[in-house]
């Protein structure tokens, strides 16, 4: 795990070196154990360090093959180099025991069809020296970082986008576009970013720079052309099959020469992994995970008992809301761009960095499992497609935009009223911060304008997966995907990431196998999600293994109490004079009346209730882009 920076083009030789070498303080927690760099007439590579496998010299970075054509950066881990060494060993000679090594001469040997063998979750620039070309390439899901911007005679590209600026490589500008899809789904989307010029690289895809010349991002890796599985495929074949690919997931994924603990909650999915890692590891585990006075959202207890019946050594720290008041602006700071989520990694990695350096956790497995309401809301939605269109709409209309803060009734209503005719309008009313039909009402006229005429396409966004995925009885998939692609990929993912590197943390993810996400899609759902109910495969995997009150609890997912203590002073007053200033009205980005809703929204509660999570979330995105914006862009 590390941080990467680079600059590549016939401008290299004139940029000013004190400058370009500002990524290693603003990379610095990334990788605090070292720092390497590569020069020459046409490129410069940066590279920050954090040891985890093989912590001698000989792994250090930037990376050159025998003879000195290739340098490589990279970061990440790479989860199956044991076996492609020993594929490699005949033919080259290794100075290392790394990962880092076994990628360098993977692709000297294999070019961009080697991303096809690695397990693995990374990030990485191959520059090519006698070719003059430059390879980067991303992980599957969108573990690691990249981002990339183009400027008079250069490439640049960075772990982070602060490195880009503070590099001068890119200015602080904000890009209509890239913010616009920040209030829909809480971040950035497809590939974009609120910065003009800087593009963030899509997971699983790679990029080729040679000369002047900036090839398309290319993908190297896509689902959609899965076959299911054959027709009479058991339920018990399938359970076996899930046990062995997630069992050697983990197995594969607790391989660090630091030692390795788990954020646990004590809920299924972080169960599930504690189990298989007590199966795979002799040592005992560190675990950790956050408690709330909040008895609705505290789960300590659970985490407790299970850290008990697995004999790990559990640490539980207790969170209240002066604490995160008091870490609100370090976390706004650590926000390369802006993120409806992380806070929870945030506070869970500062309690435990000091403990270990890597992190197994649980993410991914509602997106692989169908755990979340979005896969029942699009089922029940599924069984009611005979009555779809026949309920009177008495309001005049089927194309008022549906608000994704009103009731589960509504929005099934709004569907027999005729509305939401497509899965991708489905999927927004249940995923959205703000549905997408909404964003009209949100955004000024002369910002939106200016998104749509510096990316043209925006209105399209939401429906640009085809329907065509969503046929032969596999629908969970098609959503599974969305989640993948919309969800964990531009937003948990991102947020994960900034916030344990914060703290020097690698967080892996066992649930994000390439190997385990394929046999899933393939699964039809009348054996993966029959009926209403969530997780079903992955309850029937763990009945046996884990206590009863573990598969009886339920979901709640890793969540903070923001929705009480927004009600509360002190939250409540720092969000709304952020949102209520003249500051953030007179930036022309957001509509005054829009904002006024947003903080009237408040007045319907009380002090000691629970505030509806999306009215939550749609105050809490809008105050999260203006902070982000002062620090980012203004000045």
């Amino acid at each position: 795990m590390c941080g990467i920076f680079g600059v590549v083009g016939g401008g290299v030789a004139g940029l000013d070196r004190q400058r370009l070498r500002s990524y290693q303080t603003v990379q610095s927690s990334r990788g605090p154990d070292s720092l390497g760099e590569y020069e020459d007439d046409r490129c410069f590579l940066g590279h920050n360090r954090l040891r985890i496998i093989d912590l001698s010299d000989h792994a250090s970075q930037p990376m050159a093959d025998t003879g000195g054509r290739l340098q490589l950066v990279f970061n990440g881990e790479i989860y199956n180099y044991r076996s492609l060494r020993q594929e490699l060993e005949s033919r080259h000679v290794f100075r290392s025991q790394s990962d880092t090594e076994v990628l360098l001469y993977l692709l000297r040997d294999h070019g961009v069809c080697g991303l096809d063998r690695v397990e693995g979750m990374f990030a990485f620039a191959l520059w090519d020296k006698s070719e003059g070309l430059l390879l980067l390439a991303r992980d599957r899901f969108g573990e690691k970082p990249l981002y990339y911007c183009e400027g008079p005679e250069y490439f640049g590209f960075a772990s982070s986008v602060g490195a880009l600026l503070n590099a001068g490589l890119a200015a602080p500008t904000l890009s209509p576009a890239g913010l616009f899809g920040v209030p829909w789904l809480g971040c950035p989307t497809f590939g974009r970013t609120p910065l003009r010029g800087i593009q963030s690289l899509k997971p699983a895809h790679y990029l080729l720079v040679k000369g002047d010349h900036v090839g398309r991002e290319t993908p190297y890796w896509q689902t959609s052309q899965l076959s299911p599985l054959p027709p009479g495929t058991r339920e018990d074949e399938v359970i076996s099959t899930l046990d062995h690919l997630l069992g050697e997931s983990v197995r594969s994924q607790l391989s660090a020469d630091v030692p390795v603990g788990l954020f646990y909650s004590g809920g299924l999915d972080s169960s599930t992994i504690a189990s298989y890692v007590r199966q795979h590891c002799g040592r005992p585990l560190h675990t950790y995970s956050l408690g709330f006075d909040h008895q609705d959202y505290d789960e300590s207890a659970l985490a407790a008992e299970g850290a008990k019946f697995f004999a790990f050594d559990h640490t539980a720290v207790r969170i209240r809301s002066e604490d995160v008041l008091a870490q609100l602006p370090a976390f706004l700071d650590t926000l390369d761009i802006p993120l409806a989520d992380g806070l929870n990694t945030y506070l869970v990695a500062r309690a435990a960095h000091d403990a270990f350096t890597v992190s197994l956790s649980g993410v991914g497995a509602d997106e692989a499992f169908c755990g979340y309401s979005t896969f029942r809301y699009v089922k029940l939605l599924e069984r009611l497609r005979p009555l779809h269109g026949l309920l009177p709409s008495w309001n005049g209309s089927r194309d008022n935009p549906i608000s994704t803060a009103g009731s589960w009734s509504e929005r099934v209503m709004t569907y027999l009223k005729g509305g939401l005719t497509g899965p991708a309008a489905q999927y927004d009313v249940a995923r959205a911060i703000y549905a997408f039909d909404e964003l009209a009402n949100l955004f000024t006229p002369e910002f939106a304008r200016g998104a749509v005429t510096e990316e043209p396409s925006l209105p399209l966004l939401r429906d640009s997966m085809p329907q065509s995925e969503c046929g032969d009885g596999r629908t969970m998939g098609h959503v599974t995907r969305l989640e993948l692609q919309r969800y964990l990929g531009p937003l948990l993912l991102p947020a994960i990431d900034v916030m344990s590197m914060r703290f020097s943390m690698e967080i892996r993810a066992p649930f994000l196998n390439r190997q385990l996400i394929e046999y899933l899609l393939r699964i039809p759902d009348g054996i993966k999600m029959p009926s209403l109910g969530r997780k079903r495969l992955l309850y029937e995997l763990m009945r046996n293994r884990l206590p009863d009150r573990i598969l009886r609890h339920r979901k709640r997912g890793f969540g903070l109490p923001l929705e009480r203590w927004i009600l509360e002073p002190g939250l409540r007053d720092v969000v709304t004079d952020v949102i209520a200033s003249k500051r953030t009205v007179q930036r022309g980005i957001f509509q005054a009346s829009a904002l006024k809703r947003a903080l009237l929204s408040l007045d319907a509660y009380s002090p000691g209730e629970r505030m509806h999570h999306q009215e939550f979330m749609r105050l809490w995105i809008l105050y999260v882009i203006e902070e982000w914006i002062r620090r980012n862009c203004d000045n």
